[in-house]
């Protein structure tokens, strides 16, 4: 072989030139763009089939209760304002929850079974138990002497029995403790809550803008804030 003669090889490039590393950021970015709404949606999705599967749980804790006490439902509350029983602790030994066994961390309650607790309300910010679903109270009964019993309430599949309520997915807005308990309508402003906050305004956050609801024959469906409050007259025992 002559010495002279030396072979010609071709020169490999060892990277990605700057317009083609950019174009590469720039797929990448638009492909999260397009990507992140639509897992984020998903996300939401599961958590509403978490939530309904959670009413869907109470519902069979309410009619064992109404087995247990004549066929009566349960009140917002029972007792006097020195002790009450909210209707969320009257379902307890019927539902297997251990929403008594919370734990206190960093000032706020972290609940451990969370069938009383809407999963999209990520933090409600206070030191209160987190609870998720109000009591239809209109229908359903507040105190004590307005108990109705489940064989008298005349339209099962449209009356309300429990429901999200008020409070946002954040925990930026919500009632009181004592008014958590309640069920609202989309465009009443919960008591104990700032003037011109609605119930619509916490939801928005929650399940696009309208409420997963538990009715008293025990289905669970998601409701929009428009279709709850045009049909506002079937929350009450008897329309």
């Amino acid at each position: 072989m002559n010495a002279g003669f030396s072979d010609r090889r071709c020169i490999q490039r060892g990277g990605f030139t700057l317009i083609e590393l950019l174009v590469v950021i720039s797929i990448i970015a638009l492909l999260m763009a397009i990507l992140l709404p639509a897992l984020r949606k998903a996300r939401i999705a599961a958590k509403s089939v978490v939530c309904m599967t959670h009413l869907q749980q109470i519902g069979i804790s309410v009619y064992a209760y109404t087995q247990d006490n004549a066929e009566y439902m349960p009140v917002l509350h029972s007792g006097n304002d020195w002790f009450r029983v909210y209707w969320w602790q009257a379902l307890r030994p019927y539902s297997n929850s251990a929403l008594a066994a919370t734990e206190y961390e960093n000032n706020k309650y972290k609940v451990l079974e969370p069938i009383f607790h809407c999963p999209l309300i990520s933090d409600v910010g206070t030191n209160d138990p987190l609870i998720g679903y109000g009591w239809n109270y209109r229908a359903l009964g507040e105190v004590d002497s307005g108990r109705v019993r489940h064989r008298d309430i005349l339209n099962l599949n449209t009356t309300a029995m429990v429901g999200d309520n008020s409070i946002s997915a954040d925990g930026s807005y919500q009632p009181d403790w004592y008014h958590r308990n309640f069920l609202y309508y989309p465009a009443q402003n919960p008591y104990g809550s700032p003037v011109g906050y609605l119930d619509r305004d916490a939801n928005e956050s929650r399940h696009s803008g309208g409420k997963i609801m538990l009715w008293v024959d025990s289905h669970a469906s998601q409701e929009t804030s428009d279709r709850l409050d045009a049909n506002f007259d079937k929350w009450y025992n008897g329309n």
